[in-house]
């Protein structure tokens, strides 16, 4: 896993040269970077799956703390007011972040491939540990910025995958939730 992060830092890093929120050319999918400690910041968290490269963050939802880091990502699968905060990141390390926002029309893509119908979700965000197979789809993504010729046909298989794999896991359902139940979510 250490070597697909460094990977996943390098691919980040090639990609932004300042800090601050990077749109990509691959559709809803973005970087963050930072070269310091942040104020805790509000904005309204979208669906959406995020992957930290290097560095940690908190959000916090009410009185919910979650921490993720390189080894965990978090999955918001409805809209909903956060706080987060940059824990840590420095000038030779700075916080490098993924996010990758998704709509209901590709999450019930991946459900019609594995159906479930498993008890409904508790919560509309939580932590979990990246996989080695997550992080591998993540980094196929991300690469196919430096032949941007092969987005159109690749950039939405990997997203699919990148959902696909996150719908084995736990958090799969509450991808389900969000797309059944919609705006009532």
């Amino acid at each position: 896993m250490k070597d697909r992060q460094q990977q996943l830092v390098k691919l980040i890093e090639n990609h932004t040269n300042t800090d601050g929120t990077i749109e990509t050319e691959i559709d809803k999918l973005g970087f963050i970077r930072s070269s310091s400690l942040s104020e805790p910041l509000h904005s309204l968290f979208e669906p959406s799956v995020c992957f930290i490269a290097q560095g940690s963050k908190i959000v916090m939802v009410g009185d919910d703390i979650f921490h993720y880091d390189p080894n965990h990502y978090l999955i918001a699968s409805v809209h909903l007011p956060i706080t987060g905060k940059i824990i840590k990141a420095t000038e030779d390390k700075p916080y490098l972040g993924v996010k990758l926002r998704f709509t209901t029309e590709e999450i019930l893509d991946v459900i019609k491939v594995k159906q479930d119908h498993s008890a409904p979700a508790q919560r509309a965000i939580m932590v979990n540990e990246t996989t080695a197979n997550i992080l591998d789809a993540v980094i196929r993504l991300i690469s196919l910025l430096d032949t941007p010729e092969d987005i159109p046909a690749l950039a939405p298989l990997y997203k699919r995958e990148i959902l696909y794999r996150i719908w084995q896991r736990e958090d799969g359902e509450q991808m389900r939730e969000f797309a059944v139940m919609g705006s009532q979510a």
